[in-house]
């Protein structure tokens, strides 16, 4: 007797899945560190930091601290939540950290540096004027 089975093997669906970490913002840059932050995902319990497309950190929570890299360098950083099951979400949008973004407290106090220069000169020349008058 010859015959032919067929074997169905039914795999329970998920009615969800995660999506992708929105709202990436930097929200500390040190000489060599970039803080990153983003709302968490329902479902994920963990989140993978990628650094210009290569997986560098691997975080519970929904920051994390990136360390290790280059003054004067541009890094492109990214986000994946990732579930119980290992499971992945889409990638966040991504933010860029310019060649100024890490170490960029002298930058930025340059520049307040400068503004601060040009309202005083500012100031004087309307005191200078206006007393003058």
């Amino acid at each position: 007797m010859t015959g032919i089975s067929v074997l169905f093997c039914l795999m329970p669906t998920r009615a969800w899945a995660l999506s992708a970490p929105y709202g990436l913002q930097v929200f500390e840059r040190g000489d060599s560190t970039v803080g990153l932050v983003w709302p968490t995902v329902p479902g994920a319990s963990s989140y993978e930091v990628l650094e210009d497309g290569s997986p560098v950190e691997t975080v519970e929570q929904s920051y994390a601290v990136v360390d290790g890299l280059t003054q004067g360098q541009d890094y492109t950083f990214a986000v994946e939540a990732v579930d119980d099951q290992g499971d992945v979400s889409p990638l966040s949008t991504s933010v860029q950290v310019g060649a100024y973004g890490v170490g960029s407290w002298l930058s930025d106090f340059s520049v307040y540096i400068v503004v601060a220069f040009v309202l005083g000169i500012s100031l004087g020349w309307f005191l200078l004027v206006t007393r003058g008058s």
